[in-house]
């Protein structure tokens, strides 16, 4: 069995053009309640994009010893980081301890871009980072925002809280 070739510009397309509708339309559909939600959709549709080539890697969470940070998602092709993921839910601005664990990536990971994605409900606007010469071209921003607005914005967020609210019921709501 033969695999394909993906090149790290392809997966930088994939991250920047195909990645967002897909996530966009997730969080339409009430497929992301929250950040975790938004990691498990990145980590299923990374891994679908790359499961073709067995040279690339998925982790979540990644510590590194190079940033002292955690790192969202980190992506490896062929045991080098070459793709560093912040996620952020609802947020309309990055952090500075998110802006500075994706700088260390850069700088001290030597990863070749780093991303900061968040979603965005309701009508926010976001806040674009104010970026270094160096950071130009390597610190990229994704927003998803769920473009909903007055009585739709209420029942999606509506909807959602129905989610929610069951969470925690569990064995509790089939006990007798």
């Amino acid at each position: 069995m033969r695999t394909k070739k993906i090149t790290l510009q392809q997966v930088e397309s994939y991250l920047s053009d195909k990645l967002p509708e897909k996530l966009q339309k997730d969080l339409l559909k009430l497929k992301m309640m929250k950040e975790a939600d938004l990691e498990g959709c990145m980590f299923y549709y990374l891994r679908s994009y790359l499961k073709g080539d067995n040279n690339w890697r998925v982790f979540l969470r990644k510590h590194s010893i190079h940033t002292e940070h955690f790192i969202d998602i980190l992506v490896f092709r062929k045991h080098i980081p070459r793709i560093s993921i912040e996620l952020k839910w609802n947020r309309k601005k990055i952090s500075l301890k998110d802006r500075v664990s994706l700088d260390m990536s850069l700088s001290n990971l030597g990863v070749n871009k780093a991303y900061f994605i968040s979603t965005l409900i309701g009508a926010k606007d976001y806040q674009k980072i104010i970026k270094t010469e160096l950071e130009n071209h390597r610190l990229m921003e994704i927003v998803i925002p769920l473009k909903l607005s007055g009585l739709k914005l209420r029942q999606w967020k509506k909807e959602r809280e129905l989610y929610r609210s069951k969470m925690n019921l569990g064995r509790k709501a089939i006990a007798p």
